[in-house]
């Protein structure tokens, strides 16, 4: 069973400054998205090694603005929670009145140059609806991150681009966290031959760029763009072809050949996202990709509409969006 979602207290990780500058009220704050751009822990980090970066955190909070940590609450690649400071004390994140009315949520690390791990996004969404259940505020949902109200980089542009996501899974279906996964070592890119490799299906170093910057976008590693259909983007083809399996039962074979089946699948899944944002509560990325995401999306559509909210977008579901509009084609 995956292990629930908590927020580990300052005093778990030695906080050891000032639990921010005074008290404010709670129940209708607002939430603001934060990075550190301090060191990037591995998502199989150790919680020894959380505490010490917190710490560190702290440190530069209070050598700063000597009121101790600046963030509310900081979430670690890993997925897990620490507090801040206090949710009901003012600290200095944001600027001008928003350090009052609202809390500083801060992903430790870089996320401009690390994307954000899939435990960050889970206890982000975990963390928005627990506010609402603990009464801190109404809205499961990220208000504004840093750099739309001041000119900067901040949250970094790999979270930026996940918060309308993580917006509509707030708003939407209750999740959980996976349990805590060790970190892989990282990939090296083995030398590449002179002459590139054709796909199993025939493709050409065209077709293989194209197929290796869509899987790359899509956080699946297929190495270097160079329209070699090596090992590396095999294995990145076999990881997608596994996930659309898993969440939108998509009968693919997972033998890493980008073949017409999975191009029909991949532009039939932009397809179904295309049409899925015209519904209401919903705002998916088309991105070809039905992942965990998309699925959330699909469940959505289904709860709001009296369906069965299994997140899998078959007939019964198809049916009911071309009932309403949606020129969603079957699938493939």
């Amino acid at each position: 069973m995956a292990a629930k979602h908590a927020i580990a207290s300052r005093a778990s990780w030695g906080a050891r400054y000032d639990n921010g500058v005074g008290n404010r009220p709670v129940g209708s704050l607002e939430k603001y998205l934060h990075h550190t751009v301090t060191k990037q822990l591995p998502r199989g980090a150790s919680v020894t090694q959380e505490r010490a970066q917190m710490r560190a955190v702290e440190s530069i909070g209070e050598q700063r603005f000597g009121a101790g940590i600046s963030y509310n609450i900081g979430i670690f690649p890993s997925g897990r929670i620490y507090e801040g400071a206090s949710v009901h004390r003012i600290s200095y994140h944001s600027g001008a009145g928003r350090n009052t009315r609202g809390v500083g949520i801060v992903l430790i690390g870089n996320t401009d140059t690390n994307k954000i791990t899939p435990e960050q996004i889970a206890s982000l969404v975990w963390l928005l609806q627990e506010g609402v259940r603990r009464g801190w505020w109404g809205d499961p949902a990220i208000t504004e991150a840093h750099r739309d109200f001041k000119q900067t980089a901040c949250p970094g542009r790999y979270a930026y681009a996940e918060i309308d996501e993580i917006n509509a899974l707030g708003r939407g279906v209750v999740i959980e966290p996976a349990p805590d996964k060790p970190e892989l070592p990282p990939s090296k890119p083995k030398p590449m031959p002179s002459t590139k490799r054709r796909g199993p299906s025939g493709q050409g170093e065209e077709d293989t760029r194209a197929i290796q910057e869509a899987l790359n976008a899509l956080g699946y590693d297929a190495g270097l763009e160079d329209g070699d259909y090596g090992p590396r983007t095999t294995a990145a083809v076999k990881a997608y072809q596994a996930d659309q399996n898993k969440h939108g039962q998509a009968g693919l074979v997972v033998d890493g050949d980008w073949g017409p089946k999975t191009q029909a699948w991949f532009e039939w899944v932009r397809k179904l996202q295309t049409e899925l944002n015209k519904w209401r509560d919903i705002d998916v990325r088309v991105d070809g990709d039905y992942g965990r995401l998309t699925a959330a999306a699909v469940t959505t559509l289904q709860g709001n509409n009296g369906l069965h909210p299994d997140g899998v977008a078959g007939p019964i579901t198809l049916a009911y969006m071309r009932e309403h509009d949606s020129h969603v084609p079957d699938r493939p």
